[in-house]
């Protein structure tokens, strides 16, 4: 058993939208001001400490790059998924700047009307974090390998690849 700390900075802008559960849907058209509150809503953010990001989103980075990562003769996104224990809830961003964002979309998705939604973006970003490895037999730069390749091609949060690109600035591992 080990544990790793990473640090992650913003390539691209981090999109937010957050799932929620729709309170009843109007046909009204809404304020700006109604589509800016709604926005916030859908963001990843705390008041007291700001924007974050939660471990299930880096979790699965973590994994879906480990798809293009071989441990023996198969990838190690299925033994990431397994071995591997955020260490907290939520990573902050360590920023409270952000823009609003807006964007024509369809409800529902492909098929439905376009509608404008508004979102917010963190220009800007940079989170630390550390989980805990199970296993001895995963190395750990099958898991440094994994966060770059979650970084280049899959991003964090909503609207990737395009949004929530990363690249790895610093990767640590420390022997428990």
């Amino acid at each position: 058993m080990y544990k790793i700390e990473a640090t992650l900075t913003g390539k691209s802008p981090l999109r937010h939208n957050k799932f929620i559960i729709n309170k009843g849907g109007t046909s009204k058209k809404k304020s700006e001001q109604e589509l800016i509150s709604e926005a916030m809503e859908r963001s990843y953010y705390d008041k007291d400490k700001g924007f974050y990001i939660p471990k299930h989103a880096l979790k699965r980075v973590i994994c879906n790059g480990g798809k293009k990562v071989k441990i023996g003769r198969g990838s190690a996104s299925i033994v990431l998924f397994a071995i591997m224990i955020m260490d907290e809830d939520r990573y902050y961003i360590g920023s409270h700047d952000y823009k609003i964002y807006e964007e024509p979309v369809r409800i529902p998705p492909k098929t439905g009307a376009r509608i404008m939604k508004m979102f917010v973006i963190n220009p800007e970003w940079r989170i630390k974090f550390s989980a805990t490895v199970l296993d001895d037999v995963v190395p750990a730069d099958a898991i440094k390998e994994s966060l770059q390749f979650g970084g280049l091609y899959n991003g964090l949060l909503d609207g990737r690849p395009e949004y929530g690109r990363f690249e790895l600035t610093e990767f640590k591992k420390m022997m428990l």
